[in-house]
């Protein structure tokens, strides 16, 4: 009688678990499927703008709609659409002092810069193997632009819909199947959404402390707070300053051609001084701050605690089920596909 039950129980244990796994496959199928619409939506759309509309979308504000207008108004609602109803299961939020925000946003500073160094040097080591002169795809973007338009499209709407995507439609759905699950499969495709190697490696860090500092408080707020602040000071600050610097000026200077300084005349010597002064105190704040992140950093990592899964997948299967579906399958051909075009001069 008691071996009859004790079959009998893990007869049922075992169909809980494969019902579990079956259940998860579909889950992690549909991000796949809700993000790849999302990517190829937003890219067809912008194809078909560039080739109708040539001139209009090459350059002002016909270039920021053709690229960004796909993103947010095509892109968007079809992935979220496909994405489908998040399951009840709640994030149970827990408090966040403001102290122990700021650390997070000095540790997020410090994997911004460490991540952007990292890509940087993967690209030259890249460029110096090719021959080629493969540069960040964003700063030749946004350089020279508007600054209008970078402040509403990399400080204010891409945060909001990134946060919107990857942390709160992908986080709460995979969040069943585990916190740790779920902030590195979001962080994953994040940084894989970014199409290329420079900004891969920092998005996929960033994407690792925004969901963790989201599972902690269920709070998009929060995340987006930080993702603006970043973006501010990483994304739009240097290219206010960069365009008011005479880089082609500066990048002729010598220290035997200084003099040089003084045929700008007096006022416009004043000013190229001023904004030189000010990209070195930026530089200067930035990289202290980030050495403040970097300390926080070494002292919190062994301290992050992720909650157990409500619906736990076997360790050993983890991969399987999460990557080994249609849904993730096509979306990482196409991620793959897109980066190699990337690396194509």
């Amino acid at each position: 009688m008691e071996n009859q039950e004790f079959y009998q129980e893990h007869s049922q244990g075992d169909a809980a678990g494969t019902e579990t796994i079956r259940q998860a496959k579909k889950t992690f199928s549909r991000m796949g499927w809700g993000i790849l619409t999302f990517f190829a939506a937003s890219s067809v759309v912008q194809i078909l703008l560039m080739a109708l509309l040539p001139q209009w979308s090459a350059q002002g504000i016909g270039f920021w709609i053709s690229t960004f207008a796909p993103i947010y108004l095509v892109g968007l609602p079809l992935g979220a659409l496909v994405l489908g109803k998040k399951p009840p299961q709640k994030i149970e939020p827990k408090p966040m002092k403001a102290g122990r925000y700021a650390e997070f946003f000095l540790m997020a500073l410090f994997i911004m810069g460490a991540g952007n160094l990292v890509g940087s040097v993967i690209l030259m080591i890249l460029n110096a193997i090719t021959g080629s002169s493969m540069a960040n795809p964003v700063t030749e973007m946004i350089m020279g632009q508007n600054l209008l338009y970078v402040l509403l499209t990399a400080v204010i709407v891409g945060p909001l819909v990134e946060e919107f995507v990857f942390r709160k439609l992908l986080i709460d759905r995979m969040f069943p199947y585990g916190e740790k699950t779920a902030i590195l499969v979001s962080a994953l495709l994040f940084g894989l959404f970014h199409g290329n190697l420079s900004q891969f490696f920092y998005a996929f860090a960033l994407g690792i402390l925004l969901g963790y500092v989201y599972v902690r408080t269920d709070s998009m707020g929060r995340t987006l707070g930080i993702h603006m602040t970043l973006n501010f000071l990483c994304g739009f600050l240097p290219v206010l300053i960069m365009q008011g610097l005479d880089l082609e000026f500066l990048e002729n200077l010598t220290l035997e051609s200084l003099q040089d300084l003084q045929s700008l005349g007096t006022e416009q010597m004043m000013l190229t001084l001023q904004w030189i002064f000010a990209y070195v105190a930026y530089a200067i704040v930035i990289f202290g701050l980030e050495i403040a992140g970097l300390v926080i950093f070494c002292k919190r990592f062994k301290k992050a605690q992720f909650a157990p899964a409500h619906l736990p997948i076997p360790k050993e299967r983890r991969f399987a089920v999460v990557f080994g579906n249609v849904g993730m399958i096509l979306l990482m051909i196409a991620f793959a596909v897109v980066f190699v075009m990337s690396l194509i001069p």
